[in-house]
């Protein structure tokens, strides 16, 4: 595999899991992929602040876009 289908193939993982039968990762198992785990977080959630001072989901979700 050249540089570029591994830039790839991480890049595709890191947003969008495992590609299907593909046992093989670089850092994710299945769904734990950034896109299919922001799906199981309510918008009402993902803008709340745990702890003053502390980012939201949404704020960390925001500087990853960026």
């Amino acid at each position: 595999m050249d540089w570029r289908a591994s830039w790839t193939e991480l890049w595709r993982e890191t947003f969008l899991g495992v590609a299907p039968g593909n046992d093989g990762t670089w850092f994710v198992q299945g769904s734990e992929a950034l896109l299919p785990s922001l799906d199981l977080v309510s918008f009402q959630y993902a803008v709340q602040h745990v702890a003053p001072g502390v980012a939201s989901i949404a704020a960390h979700v925001q500087h990853t876009a960026y």
